[in-house]
């Protein structure tokens, strides 16, 4: 019963930082689309105002 149990502790530790590591790759995704979209709406503000 204790193998068991340390077993599914230790498979659901490993899910949650697989978990975790994959949202901070989609996080880090997101970020990097918002950081370049906001660099295009930049160069089109710059567009208008030149």
């Amino acid at each position: 019963m204790c193998l068991l149990g340390n077993a599914s502790v230790g498979a659901r530790n490993f899910l949650v930082k697989e978990t975790r590591i994959e949202m901070q790759q989609l996080f880090l995704v997101l970020e990097s689309l918002r950081f370049r979209g906001a660099i295009d709406i930049l160069s089109m503000i710059m567009k208008l105002k030149c």
